[in-house]
């Protein structure tokens, strides 16, 4: 049987604690997050597909937020409408396909205007969904006769 040293066995013992066994003594506490951000390069518009570019300026503008915010949402939310109806084949010879995801995350402190421009570029795709939900209740209502 292997021996633990003794930084695996306060590994363990910590471990062991968080599930539920006993509270947690921490040998070396976790630190406050710095309060200087390291720098960031400024968000470059001109990444944007030129037909996004004039709503997610309008949005920055009237938001005050980073811009970085309504560009990655938009970026974000378009692909996730988009989904697997485009795929991408590297390889001209083969039938091989890549169905490309796309990530964002927005990083910023509290009071940034994060979660109103993520919400604002969102809103389109929420009425849409609002709208096809209720067109498929006009279609497809619900019955209240019981099979027998």
């Amino acid at each position: 049987m292997k021996s633990l040293s003794a930084h695996e066995q306060q590994d363990t013992l910590c471990s062991a604690q968080a599930v539920g066994n006993g509270p947690v003594s921490w040998k070396n506490r976790p630190r406050p997050l710095p309060e200087e951000l390291p720098p960031v390069k400024d968000f470059d518009q001109s990444l944007l597909p030129t037909s996004l570019t004039p709503w997610v300026v309008d949005t920055w503008e009237r938001m005050q937020c980073p811009p970085d915010y309504p560009a990655v949402s938009a970026m974000v939310s378009l692909a996730g409408v988009v989904g697997r109806q485009i795929a991408i084949g590297p390889q001209e010879q083969t039938d091989w396909i890549v169905v490309p995801n796309l990530w964002g995350l927005l990083v910023g402190r509290p009071g940034l205007m994060k979660s109103p421009a993520m919400e604002s570029m969102l809103a389109p795709i929420k009425r849409l969904v609002h709208e096809s939900a209720e067109e498929f209740q006009v279609t497809h209502p619900l019955t209240t006769d019981r099979v027998e």
